[in-house]
């Protein structure tokens, strides 16, 4: 996570272009960068909690979703599309697939008539605010939140490769289908 506020930190603005699953660590990734585009058949999720876990993108999805729709979100697992994730105000464009390149292109070319040195500033500004009002110390503390699950898994043996062959899950595949079956009319 330290490397992904890294690219949240860096100096110059960074733009995620989102099309299809963004899933997990896809969603870590694009919630760090300044600006998402996504296309029209865009799906968001945070699966983590299906499997036991509270990953650091569960600390992300506050600030990006609300509070209320963050704990709906983490505690379902459920995909949300780019519509309600633009709703929610954590998309900034919602446009065709054919178009998203285009479209991020254009976005980017637009902010980079823009003066670097003000948008440096503006970057930092932004970042600061979120910072003092909990942003980064959120993240530490779901950093260890998020350790201490994959310990406990570790622990009781659920992560293993042989827990999962013990349980029938001879694949990755076969573990997803196991872990999300239950979740069928929401996957």
């Amino acid at each position: 996570m330290w490397k992904m506020l890294g690219l949240r930190d860096m100096a110059k603005p960074m733009i995620a272009q989102v099309q299809g699953y963004c899933i997990m660590g896809g969603c870590m990734v694009a919630t760090m960068c300044d600006l998402i585009v996504a296309s029209e058949d865009a799906q968001f999720s945070e699966r983590a909690s299906r499997q036991g876990g509270a990953s650091t993108e569960y600390f992300t999805y506050v600030w990006e979703l609300g509070y209320r729709k963050a704990k709906e979100y983490l505690m379902t697992g459920d995909f949300f599309d780019a519509q309600e994730a633009y709703r929610l105000g954590m998309v900034n464009k919602v446009v065709p697939l054919e178009k998203l390149e285009e479209e991020t292109l254009d976005l980017a070319n637009r902010i980079s008539m823009q003066g670097a040195s003000s948008l440096k500033y503006i970057k930092q500004a932004v970042n600061f605010i979120q910072d003092n009002q909990g942003f980064r110390e959120g993240i530490r503390y779901f950093i260890n939140l998020h350790q201490l699950t994959h310990a406990q898994r570790t622990l009781m043996g659920s992560d293993s490769p042989q827990a999962a062959q013990a349980q029938g899950a001879t694949s990755v595949r076969d573990r997803i289908a196991r872990r999300d079956g239950q979740f069928k009319d929401k996957v």
